[in-house]
């Protein structure tokens, strides 16, 4: 998708107004993430399907006309996701230095199932020895983040790369977005990314709900 190389648009977030920065201010709140999720969504859609020729006055978002000039006239005409839902956008890079937990996260299975017998899993959640044992597996993994940094509460799910130039996720079956900011909460088997088909995870974690 030509719209998301770094040669097209290098930087998405300081392509927009500061509604992301006013996210983060206010607290990472559930409602103010989703509100601005919405308004991006929107707007890459138009931006995909238009181009330079979008038209991205229909929201209170400031897109910033020297990027927008720059776009083609066109990228692809993107459709709903395979259950009907719209795809969810959020631009990148994931500022760490404002909030260092990324709420985009990859699904991985714990060890075993909740108890012998029973089927599901238990919430993986990356804390030190997950990223211990990723260290083993592959090393260069990030460090194990908290969902409250410096209370010690390990996120849902392995995090995506903080460099991603756009977050691109669809709710997936359960019409649910299972990623760490979410106004459901899924359940214990979705949490941390769950079905939801993404672009960030090169491992796939989500095809596990499909197969």
């Amino acid at each position: 998708m030509q719209l998301f190389t770094p040669d097209s648009v290098r930087n998405f977030h300081a392509s927009f107004s500061d509604i992301k920065r006013n996210y983060l201010v206010n607290g990472a709140s559930v409602d103010a993430f989703l509100a601005a999720q919405q308004v991006y969504s929107t707007v890459f859609y138009e931006l995909l399907r238009g181009g330079r020729d979008a038209d991205v006055s229909s929201t209170a978002l400031v897109f910033d006309p020297n990027v927008l000039a720059k776009l083609g006239t066109q990228y692809m005409d993107v459709p709903k996701d395979p259950f009907g839902s719209l795809y969810q956008f959020w631009p990148g890079p994931w500022d760490k230095n404002a909030y260092p937990t990324i709420p985009f996260r990859c699904w991985r299975a714990t060890k075993g199932p909740v108890k012998p017998g029973e089927t599901g899993y238990l919430p993986y959640r990356y804390d030190d020895q997950a990223y211990a044992e990723a260290q083993m597996d592959l090393p260069g993994n990030p460090r194990s983040d908290d969902v409250y940094p410096g209370v010690g509460i390990a996120a849902f799910g392995y995090p995506a790369s903080a460099e991603e130039v756009a977050y691109v996720w669809s709710v997936g079956e359960n019409l649910v977005t299972d990623q760490l900011v979410a106004r459901d909460l899924p359940d214990d088997e979705h949490k941390g990314g769950g079905d939801d088909i993404n672009s960030w995870d090169k491992g796939g974690g989500w095809s596990r709900f499909y197969n």
